[in-house]
């Protein structure tokens, strides 16, 4: 699958001025056996196609980012509120909070987290630095 089609209609283009685009020029009936997948596009040509779209060729395959809902990124939130070590000051809360909700968006977007090796484990924080804060502390600190 790619998403051609995708990118083409957000950036207002038919599929005729899309093949006008490209060097040398393609016709309408190509560009469209591109996006139905019936033809691929050489790697050269896709990234013709990405250069006359003004995204990278692994947005034509890869897709635009998917975006987290409201209710999941109110999920973050409280998994970074949750997760925050006993002893942070109120004035580091919002950074502690913004560097665990900014693992959590890593992690929802496929990239792993802070710590990753080459290999793609992630290292362990120590288990004293990872103690949640206690209910009353966290209400009190909000």
């Amino acid at each position: 699958m790619n998403y051609i089609k995708h990118w083409r209609k957000n950036r207002g283009l038919t599929l005729q001025a899309l093949g006008d685009r490209l060097d040398p020029p393609a016709s309408a009936g190509t560009i469209q056996s591109y996006e139905a997948g019936t033809r691929d596009p050489s790697l050269a040509r896709l990234n013709d196609i990405a250069r006359a779209l003004h995204v990278t060729a692994g947005k034509l395959l890869d897709g635009p980012p998917r975006i987290p809902t409201e209710s999941e990124l109110a999920s973050m939130l409280e998994t970074a509120q949750r997760e925050l070590a006993v002893g942070v000051s109120l004035g580091d809360y919002p950074t502690a909070v913004a560097s665990s909700l900014r693992d959590q968006l890593l992690l929802f977007s496929g990239v792993p987290a802070n710590g990753a090796s080459e290999g793609g484990e992630t290292k362990k924080a120590p288990a004293s630095s990872a103690r949640p804060r206690s209910a009353t502390k966290r209400s009190a600190a909000a």
